[in-house]
Order: C-alpha cells, then structure tokens, then sequence
C-alpha cells in the first residue's frame, strides 16, 4: 500500500506532496493503532501514533471536540480511503490504481478483523476448567493403572504424563492470546517497527523514477548474436562433412535391401472370403429382420386381443358391481322397514304387557261405571 502511494499517487504541487506524505503517516499510525487495539490499549495519545496523526484536524490537540475513538484502526483506514478517493478526482491516479489501492487496503481492514477475531475468541472458561479437571482426575488414577505392572517405574511415568499433559494444557492457555507483552507472545513491537523503517525507506526515495540513467542492456547483444552465429556455422560444416563421408561407405550406411514383393495373390483370396462372409452374414441378417417381424406383428396382435379382453372385462365387472350396489340398496330398504314394523311389534307387544300387569278389579269398576253410565243414555234415549 505504501509503495501504491507513494509512487503511483502523483503530486502536482507541494500541497499535494504534503497530502502524500501525510497518507504514508496514517499507514505508519494503522500499523501501531493496530498493535494498541489488539493490546486492549485505546486512545490516541501514544509516542508511536499521535505523531503521525496529528495533521489530521479531528485529532489536534487544541480541537475541543475531538472524537472517543475506540476502534482507531478502522477510522484512519477510513482516512484512507478519502484520500483515495480525493486523488481520484483530482486526477492524481487513475481507476485501475485505484483499484489496486482499495484492493490493497481492504487486506489490510481484512487482517485487522482476522486479528481481532482471535483476540475476541478466546477458550471458553467451562472448557479450560473441565480440561484441568480431567487431567488432574487422569493423572491421580494413572499410578494406579500402571503400579501393578511397572512397580517403581509407575513414579517416572507418572512424572512424564504429567509434565507432558499439563505443559501442553498450559500452552494452550498461553497462547490463547498472541498479542500482549508476555515472552511467549509475538514480537508486534519489532514488527512494527520493521515495517515503519521500510515505509520510511520508501518515503526516502524519490516518488517519480528516472530510468534515463538506466543504459541499455540490449547494447551487448549484437556481439553476442554474432558468437552464436559464427558457432552455429562451424557445427554445420561439420555435420556436413560427416554426412559426405558416409554417403561412399555402404558397410558404415547399410547395404541396400529389395523390399520384400507384396502377396497380392494371399491378399485377394482373404479378400474373396470375406466378401464371401458378409454376404452369408447380410443373408442372416435379414432372415433374423423377417423372423423379429413375423414374432413383432404376433405379439403385437396378441396384446390388442389381451386389451380388448381386458377392456371387456372390465365393463362386466363394472356392470356387475352396479347391480350388486342396486341389490344392497334395495335390501337396505327392505331392512329398514321390517326395522321399522318390528319396533312397532315390539311396542304393541310391550303395552299389551303392560296392560296384563293392570290390576283387574279396577278394569272391571270401570267397566260398571261404563256400563252403568251407558244404561242411563240409552233410558234417557229411549225417553226422547
């Protein structure tokens, strides 16, 4: 990214060379506020940062308002790109340099986040607990396991395992974050500072090149051309006069040999049986094509016949199952009214019953009263 703007931002004026120097400044303070971030350590206000962030007007000193920041590498990667893009319309670079450099700058905002990723991914404390557990539960049961066996060595093996297992469990602890200060972790400072002498390095140089003074390399190869031609010249003399010196000897050439005469004869007699062949092999065929036809048109009749009888099968069975449906409505209604006068059976029967149970002194005072009173309207009848 640095090489991108530094030689192929191009600065029409001393503003524009400023501007320049000040986007290899934000590359220099992205790195450091990158390292700073990572180590939890926010803010601004360092030695490795502040100095190349303080052209910026929203981070001087005396701005009143000058913004928390608590992701600093995302917003000078933000910076960046409005250089960018200021470039672009001033016509300092072009699309494809553009491009370059927003391609270049997003790895870089990619590298951040790959590195804050592992920063915010630590081992999950159940699981670094349940691990210690394990191994300390292992470690305690494995003199039993071996002791039987191994007797006094049980003591050394034990040692071992535990060493072994335990240091591999503190390792990975260890490691769980490479970005802090401890010995173990990685030496960002010393990258840091590499990387801020290179982008230095290139920022001593000149940004436009002056390849004038690069001679031409091409100047020598005429010499070089004629070497080249002058040996290839002797290597065909020579090949010549070999070529010339074997063409007299036969025994060193090989003595000319009569190809053998060609078997005509052999060749047209082959040829008469196999024409012989494929005709005995067409007329096969075709009897084979007459019998596949004749078996074909069989078949074919056949299957009709069978579909015919299937068909008319099937309407049969369709014509029966009709009448089997008008049979079984027809006894449903003749079961339902037998239904119907057996309950009404039933019901007589069940008052006849009934009326047997009826106390039979009273049936006959009522017959009397009946009686009684039809005397009196026949008398009163008879009178009229």
């Amino acid at each position: 990214m640095s090489r991108f703007i530094w030689i192929g931002v191009s600065a029409k004026n001393a503003h524009d060379a400023l501007e320049k120097r000040g986007a290899m400044n934000l590359l220099v303070a992205y790195m450091h506020a990158t390292k700073h971030y990572l180590r939890n350590e926010l803010g601004l206000h360092y030695d490795d940062i502040y100095p190349f962030i303080s052209h910026l007007p929203e981070f001087a000193m005396d701005n009143p308002n000058q913004p928390d920041i608590r992701n600093l590498p995302l917003e000078i990667s933000f910076q960046l790109g409005g250089y960018l893009m200021k470039a672009k319309e001033h016509g300092q670079i072009d699309m494809s340099q553009l491009g370059c450099m927003t391609n270049s700058l997003n790895s870089m905002i990619e590298c951040f986040t790959g590195f804050e990723r592992i920063r915010n991914t630590p081992l999950p404390f159940a699981y670094s607990i349940h691990l210690k557990q394990t191994l300390i539960v292992y470690l305690l049961s494995l003199p039993f396991q071996l002791v039987v066996d191994n007797k006094w060595g049980t003591i050394p093996v034990t040692l071992l395992a535990a060493f072994t297992l335990l240091g591999l469990e503190a390792i990975g602890g260890e490691i769980e974050n490479p970005f802090g200060l401890d010995e173990n972790d990685l030496p960002i400072d010393d990258i840091c500072e590499m990387i801020h002498q290179e982008v230095l390095s290139i920022m001593d140089r000149p940004d436009k090149l002056d390849c004038s003074k690069w001679g031409t390399p091409w100047e020598d190869l005429s010499s070089t051309h004629a070497k080249l031609d002058e040996a290839t010249r002797v290597l065909v003399k020579e090949l010549t006069a070999r070529v010339n010196s074997l063409e007299g000897d036969p025994q060193k050439l090989g003595a000319q040999r009569e190809p053998p005469p060609f078997p005509f004869a052999e060749y047209d007699t082959r040829y008469a049986e196999l024409q012989k062949e494929n005709q005995l092999l067409n007329q096969l065929i075709k009897q084979y094509e007459s019998t596949l036809e004749i078996v074909m048109s069989k078949f074919r009749s056949q299957a009709q016949s069978i579909q015919k009888e299937k068909r008319e099968l099937q309407l049969k069975l369709e014509r029966t199952l009709e009448e089997e449906r008008a049979i079984n409505t027809t006894l449903r209604t003749e079961n339902t009214t037998l239904q119907e006068q057996l309950d009404s059976c039933i019901r007589v029967i069940r008052e006849a019953v009934s009326m047997d149970e009826v106390d039979m002194d009273m049936v006959v005072s009522g017959m009397a009263k009946e009686n009684e009173t039809l005397r009196q309207m026949l008398q009163i009848s008879g009178a009229m």
